[in-house]
């Protein structure tokens, strides 16, 4: 069977239109090394080499089990999860290939790229304000106060005012954004009365964006619990006074089923007995 079938395989290989398997691309490399090494032999003659053991290998390298290396890209557009303008990013080959440089969103990192990358950055940092651009922590910040509202309460006591380090702080606890005071503007410090009010926050020294504000009445939050604590047992008794009334409602109802299924069973009692009683009659008249 061995032999037969290793004829065939050797007929198929001398055949033309067959072709041959060292002109299959690989797929893998694995690189080995033998185990015992081969002795040195005399010059001009070939390395004498055991059957058995210079036949054991073992393995050095396997490429189809190592990390796959990752795709180097210039982002040239903000791109979500990933980063701004003239960001360094290294994604999967995938996802470089058929998504960012497929659809414009980054290119190769050559050297006249990063210069030109460079160059913005650059500008960004020190060139004049008409000529800078915003960053994309910068603008997803701007995004996010240009929906915001800022409430602040004010404390029980009188010398409780609002000032730029204030309003800052407020800031970084309500919004979870920092503020520092430099960047910030309000319409006039110190603000003291409860009113409406609105200040402006500059972004990176470039897009300034005005912020409603508004400062509100300290408030009690014992009384505050005391309120909710009462609108929820109005609540649950309002509720124990429907259950009651449905419950009552279905009391009734299953009280004049009741009734009304007594009422015509007697009915229909009545019924066979002035059957029953109407019978001999009849028949003495007959007779």
């Amino acid at each position: 069977m061995w032999s037969c079938s290793r004829f065939v395989l050797q007929d198929l290989l001398r055949q033309s239109a067959v072709r041959s398997f060292s002109l299959t691309p690989a797929q893998h490399t694995v690189v080995v090394e033998r185990w015992w090494q081969v002795p040195l032999s005399k010059e001009g003659s070939p390395p004498r080499l055991y059957p058995r053991r210079h036949r054991i290998y073992k393995v050095v390298e396997d490429t189809k089990h190592a990390p796959k290396e990752k795709m180097e890209l210039i982002l040239t557009q903000t791109v979500a999860k990933l980063g701004g303008r003239g960001d360094t990013v290294y994604v999967r080959k995938s996802v470089g290939r058929n998504k960012l440089l497929a659809q414009g969103l980054a290119v190769y990192p050559s050297p006249e790229n990063k210069q030109m990358f460079a160059e913005e950055l650059r500008l960004l940092r020190e060139g004049k304000p008409d000529q800078r651009l915003q960053t994309r922590t910068g603008q997803l910040t701007v995004d996010l106060l240009k929906h915001s509202k800022l409430n602040i309460i004010k404390m029980p006591s009188d010398e409780f005012q609002l000032t730029k380090e204030v309003v800052s702080r407020q800031f970084e606890k309500k919004l979870g954004v920092v503020v520092p005071p430099q960047a910030l503007t309000l319409p006039f410090e110190p603000i003291k009365d409860v009113g409406d009010y609105w200040c402006e926050i500059t972004v990176n020294g470039i897009d300034t964006v005005r912020i409603p504000m508004s400062l509100l009445p300290h408030e009690d939050q014992s009384a505050i619990s005391q309120k909710q604590r009462k609108a929820q047992r109005k609540l649950q008794e309002a509720d124990l006074a429907s259950q009651a009334a449905a419950e009552e409602d279905g009391i009734l109802k299953s009280i004049s089923e009741t009734e009304e299924a007594e009422d015509a069973k007697n009915s229909e009692t009545l019924t066979a007995q002035t059957q029953q009683g109407s019978t001999p009659n009849d028949n003495s008249n007959e007779k």
